[in-house]
């Protein structure tokens, strides 16, 4: 009889995770390094950097991934809002991509007006995908945000994956998510 009663849970709960676990869809932005290139504000007053024709204090690059580590993949169709990172704190000089694996990904990283976002576009995300961008800012130490609203995902979260200076090792950290409305 217990034998019985335990193949019919198996039976009844058993397609119920198989369906979750390959259906689950899960994106991650990776904060792979920070770093100040340029710091004017330590040094002479007399020293002025440009960046174009802005005048710029400090100069810093980000460094960022966004990867498919689920097991569905993530089509353009299934975002109701802009994948969008928000620098707060500098302005966005410069945002370029600069690994996609697999290689033919054809996504697009664009600056918004605010000059503080930017929003990436893709047209297909499969399973392990993964978009390097990196990111050049007038300004250091930039709060970092995700917005997105994308289809089965609650929230794409940002870890903290830059080397910790004191111990040289990784160190992983949920940032911060935003992307549901309430």
């Amino acid at each position: 009889m217990l034998l019985g009663l335990t193949l019919a849970a198996l039976g009844i709960f058993t397609p119920i995770a198989w369906d979750w676990y390959t259906e689950r869809a899960a994106l991650e932005v990776r904060y792979l390094s920070s770093a100040t290139l340029i710091d004017t504000l330590a040094q002479v007053e007399e020293v002025e950097i440009r960046f174009g024709d802005r005048q710029i204090r400090q100069l810093s690059r980000v460094e960022l991934v966004l990867a498919n580590m689920g097991r569905r993949p993530i089509e353009a169709s299934d975002l109701a809002r802009p994948f969008q990172i928000q620098f707060e704190g500098v302005r966005i000089l410069d945002a370029s991509i600069v690994a996609e694996s697999p290689h033919n990904l054809a996504a697009v990283l664009e600056i918004l007006p605010d000059s503080s976002t930017i929003q990436l576009t893709f047209s297909l995300l499969n399973q392990g995908d993964r978009v390097g961008f990196s990111v050049l800012l007038a300004g250091s130490e930039p709060r970092l945000s995700v917005d997105a609203r994308i289809a089965g995902l609650r929230r794409v979260p940002l870890v903290d994956r830059r080397q910790d200076q004191r111990t040289g090792g990784v160190r992983t950290k949920i940032l911060e998510s935003r992307g549901l409305p309430f």
